[in-house]
């Protein structure tokens, strides 16, 4: 908590910043917004982030699932909440073709993606 976690003072400040967008986004005593909150040093040093918190899912807990991509992406777009890039949505034709996402750049930091 923000009581006993000095990372997560900021949180209490982003979550009233942001509270109309989460009040329009998430239906009430049902959805979760997942998230991960990046304020505190992490072991990517992280150079051009869009804000300290990026989305990446909702969950519901009346059907017990996760949204679809597509469905998240369309409920984010019009909100000032930043949500992680997809690499890539479409099968591979092999081991090394999926790989090769290991190359790319990542959205967030000067190195290569998250996870290589």
């Amino acid at each position: 908590t923000s009581a006993t976690q000095t990372q997560f003072r900021a949180l209490d400040a982003w979550i009233d910043e942001h509270s109309w967008a989460l009040c329009q986004l998430l239906a009430p005593d049902d959805e979760i917004l997942f998230g991960e909150w990046l304020y505190a040093m992490h072991s990517i040093k992280y150079t051009r982030l869009p804000g300290y918190f990026i989305a990446f899912d909702i969950f519901s807990k009346r059907t017990n699932s996760f949204a679809s991509r597509a469905h998240f992406r369309e409920r984010m777009a019009e909100l000032p909440i930043p949500i992680v890039r997809t690499l890539a949505e479409r099968p591979f034709g092999s081991a090394a073709e999926l790989l090769a996402l290991l190359d790319e750049r990542s959205a967030f930091a000067d190195g290569f993606v998250e996870g290589a």
